[in-house]
């Protein structure tokens, strides 16, 4: 049965933030990185691994949305936040708030003017992943988000690499026409894209909230794409 709005705000108001020095190390940071995690022991030391590996000239928030795991996820999440209490901002509950929420109280703690989404069971595997996004950004402004190459790899232990070579950027025209494949690990974007949203509830009424989160990117300039595989994405796990 679904949450009503007024039950997820409840869980969210119960939510607390771990005590960390990230607002004093980083009081503006240009990309904020967002990671939602549950019952994903086997995957989140890679993903976590994989963001702090980032080599960037611009300083980043790290915010972690732990839900309550029982299977060794909140241990490692939260051991790490004590190694890196400069960057890693976890947000959680003294009990399993579910994925409307725990993603709902990421997303307000924000505050970056971009935003790159890695959830626990996905990882990043080029060191230089957010510098390379930043860095097209800032050389096409006519971009509100930029995608890359990404590794699929199944449970089966079968891998697909998806990349589009001689593709530089999609507006709108283009990608009514054609299906391209944006894993949500490879994006970085707008934060506005999410914060001038009209409402929350945006993402919730549709049928597919990456689908709405590019459809916005295009209401605010062309996506833009990198040849470049930096992300892995873990189908079936």
């Amino acid at each position: 049965m679904a949450l009503s709005n007024d039950e997820i705000e409840k869980r969210i108001s119960d939510s607390y933030e771990v005590p960390n020095n990230v607002l004093l190390a980083s009081p503006k940071p240009l990309v904020t990185v967002r990671t939602s995690t549950f019952q994903q022991g086997p995957y989140i030391k890679d993903c976590i691994e994989g963001v702090l590996k980032q080599k960037t000239d611009f300083a980043f928030e790290f915010i972690i949305g732990e839900d309550f795991s029982t299977d060794g996820t909140r241990e490692i999440v939260l051991d790490y936040a004590k190694r890196y209490p400069d960057i890693i901002r976890v947000l959680t509950a003294d009990y399993n708030v579910g994925a409307k929420a725990n993603g709902r109280r990421c997303g307000r703690a924000t505050r970056g003017n971009y935003m790159a989404i890695c959830e626990g069971d996905d990882h990043w595997i080029d060191p230089l992943k957010l510098q390379k996004q930043i860095d097209f950004l800032r050389e096409n402004p006519d971009c509100s988000l930029v995608f890359t190459g990404a590794e699929i790899r199944k449970a089966n232990g079968e891998t697909n690499t998806i990349r589009y070579p001689g593709l530089g950027k999609i507006d709108v025209n283009q990608y009514v026409q054609k299906s391209y494949y944006m894993a949500t690990c490879s994006l970085l974007f707008l934060n506005s894209i999410y914060s001038d949203a009209p409402t929350e509830d945006w993402m919730k009424r549709s049928f597919a909230g990456d689908f709405v989160l590019r459809y916005r990117a295009l209401t605010q300039g062309k996506i833009g794409y990198i040849d470049s595989v930096t992300s892995v994405v873990n189908k079936g796990v």
